[in-house]
C-alpha cells in the first residue's frame, strides 16, 4: 500500500529519484503553494518521516517508472529538473 503524502511534513531517505537521475540522503519538503523542494538530508526536522527506500518524483498523468539504468547526480541538480516546471510533479513514497 502506498503512503499518502503529507505536505505540511520532510520526507528523508536513502534515494531521490527524478526520471533516470537519483541522488543519495535527500529531504522533500514542500513550500507554502505545494511546491516540491530538495536538500541534503544533514539534520532531523521535528516534522520529518524517514522513508526507507527510494521517493519516486514523476510527471503527473504519468506512471512512476523505476529505471534500471540511472545517473546520479547532486540534489541540486535534482532541484533544477524540479524548478522547470514545479507544479507538474507526482510524488510515490514506497
Amino acid at each position: 500500500m502506498l503512503k499518502q503524502v503529507d505536505y505540511t511534513k520532510c520526507y528523508a531517505a536513502h534515494y531521490i529519484q527524478l526520471g533516470s537521475s537519483y541522488a543519495c540522503r535527500g529531504m522533500l519538503s514542500f513550500d507554502e503553494e505545494g511546491k516540491p523542494r530538495l536538500s541534503s538530508f544533514d539534520r532531523e526536522y521535528p516534522s520529518t518521516i524517514f522513508i526507507s527506500g527510494t521517493i519516486l518524483i514523476y510527471p503527473k498523468g504519468k506512471d512512476a517508472v523505476n529505471l534500471e539504468r540511472l545517473n546520479k547526480v547532486s540534489i541540486d541538480e535534482l532541484q533544477g529538473l524540479l524548478n522547470i516546471n514545479p507544479k507538474n510533479w507526482s510524488i510515490k513514497l514506497p
